[in-house]
């Protein structure tokens, strides 16, 4: 190998080092940093004009390396959607933007859902509850009795729709501190605004972006 194209091997890696660096970070959640390094590397690897017929070689391979290897999943996507000041998506087709919304919506709705079935067992796990005492055991009956008006003339609390919260989150003016980073302190800031959100944030950001950081690093032991 010459030296011009070892010089031209350091300098063009460096990128996929410094991406895997950032992807193995644990200081902060790093699996909403998978999308804009990987369009970065992408673009990294597109030919330049004055490259020369060796160095063309180089990107056009690990370009085609790229694109077989490393793909967004629908997890990668709603991190960058929950990155708070990229939660416009502009990185992506209009089509595409609207599958990640949905996506967001199915899974609050599933969140819903569980919290429904749990409380239905609460209420059925109290109503077994049997009471010994005379006393007590009449005083249960007419709580149960009372609840059936209070069911029918209760007042009704209307559960905000899936797309609202995704609606005002959309519409927020997200103030992230220092570096923009800790997506999961502005989460937290914003569970009781957000409670669903919130909830989907802290799931998809326990998950670590191992896989995507040992791509990277594989496409620098290949070359």
């Amino acid at each position: 190998m010459s030296p011009d194209v070892l010089a031209f091997l350091v300098q063009f890696l460096r990128p996929f080092y410094d991406a895997q660096r950032e992807l193995e970070g644990d200081k902060y959640p790093t699996l909403n940093l998978v999308v804009p390094w990987l369009h970065k590397l992408k673009l990294h690897c597109q030919p330049d004009v004055s490259d020369t017929p060796s160095q063309a070689i180089i990107r056009q391979r690990h370009l085609e390396w790229i694109m077989k290897k490393v793909h967004i999943q629908p997890l990668h996507k709603l991190a960058i959607f929950l990155w708070p000041k990229f939660s416009q998506l502009r990185m992506f087709t209009n089509a595409e933007r609207d599958d990640i919304f949905q996506l967001a919506k199915r899974q609050i709705a599933r969140f819903r859902e569980q919290g429904t079935a749990v409380q239905g067992a609460d209420q059925a796990a109290a109503a077994s509850i049997s009471v010994s005492a005379p006393v007590a055991a009449g005083h249960a009956a007419k709580k149960r009795a009372l609840a059936e008006f209070e069911e029918e003339w209760e007042n009704i609390v209307e559960q905000d729709d899936d797309d609202d919260e995704v609606q005002q989150y959309m519409c927020l003016n997200p103030n992230l501190e220092g570096d923009g980073l800790d997506v999961l302190l502005w989460w937290k800031q914003h569970e009781t605004l957000l409670p669903q959100l919130s909830r989907l944030a802290r799931s998809v950001f326990s998950v670590p972006p191992a896989a995507a950081a040992a791509n990277v690093s594989s496409a620098q032991r290949e070359e």
